[in-house]
């Protein structure tokens, strides 16, 4: 029997999880495996995104109103890097 598939994912708040998908001794079997781990972790993933949405968004809001002027000088016209001179 081949080794399954696994994956490990540790929290901000320090807990951790494991996934693992069970897979038969064959290359199908474990191609299905690893595709079925990937969807489960992006599932996980995803849920871990939505709930720092609402976290994320409010920071971004006061710190966008505060520096105004930061605003300004990312709108200037992009410059060429600087040639560098051998030496």
């Amino acid at each position: 029997m081949a080794p399954p598939p696994r994956g490990f994912l540790r929290y901000r708040d320090g807990k951790s999880r494991n996934l693992c998908v069970r897979v038969d001794n064959s290359l199908s079997s474990l191609i299905s495996g690893v595709n079925e781990l990937s969807v489960n972790s992006s599932v996980i993933l995803n849920e871990l995104v939505e709930q720092e949405k609402p976290r994320g968004g409010q920071a971004r809001e006061e710190e966008s109103s505060d520096d105004e002027d930061d605003e300004d000088e990312l709108k200037s016209d992009p410059q060429p890097p600087t040639k560098r001179s051998k030496t």
